[in-house]
């Protein structure tokens, strides 16, 4: 499934509490002719809000947000809106955090560590209706594919 685009550009939310790597990543996707960053927060409450008023075509969240857990965004974005796909980067790639992600509902967990072409290419993949996992992580979790019912 390809997700809808407005302006034949895909609408990004960025959850991220750290404004430097935030700041990177949005220049970074801004750089792509078929995506635009619609919006950024820090913190779970101003993500759901923003979800709620923009229905952006893909939500890439951190695990650690400024106000909880990006597993907590992640079960409510799926509660609330779960035609919305979320990728995790994090800076977490112990296996942990990704197999909790996943569970929550996220459609793909990637590593900050990753180069930024791999990013562009995993969001690319999203955008289109592809389920990307980072490579390091891949081999630990390949069982993996039903979200948890919280």
């Amino acid at each position: 499934m390809v997700y809808k685009k407005n302006n034949n550009r895909f609408r990004v939310l960025i959850v991220e509490n750290n404004a430097v790597f935030r700041r990177g990543l949005e220049q970074l996707l801004n750089h792509e002719h078929d995506i635009i960053v619609y919006g950024y927060a820090d913190s779970t409450l101003k993500a759901l809000q923003l979800i709620e008023q923009t229905r952006p075509d893909l939500v890439i969240a951190d695990i650690s947000l400024k106000d909880g857990s990006g597993i907590k965004l992640i079960r409510e974005i799926r509660r609330a809106c779960p035609e919305i796909p979320v990728l995790v980067l994090s800076m977490h790639d112990e296996s942990v955090y990704a197999k909790l992600a996943l569970q929550a509902g996220a459609t793909g967990y990637m590593s900050t560590q990753q180069s930024p072409e791999t990013i562009i290419e995993v969001v690319h993949k999203i955008l289109h209706g592809d389920t990307e996992i980072d490579e390091l992580l891949t081999d630990h979790f390949s069982s993996l594919t039903t979200p948890l019912d919280h």
